[in-house]
């Protein structure tokens, strides 16, 4: 099943919340990616955020001078 879920809340720890439900869940597979401020989504969750996931990409340095 490859199925794709779009997720909003009024606050950063609403969208934590709900993401560590799914992570202890494992009905993701890991495949779920955290959009916001990276100082604004709690540590233990910041593996799922974007600016981490493309900080691990192995085209980061591309990636980087893109953004810059």
């Amino acid at each position: 099943m490859n199925k794709k879920v779009f997720v909003t809340a009024m606050s950063n720890t609403a969208v934590d919340n709900l993401l560590e439900k799914l992570h202890e869940s494992k009905m993701m597979n890991n495949k779920m990616v955290r959009i916001g401020h990276p100082i604004r989504i709690k540590q233990y969750l910041e593996e799922y955020s974007l600016d981490y996931q493309i900080s691990q990409s192995q085209n980061y340095k591309e990636i980087k001078k893109l953004r810059a």
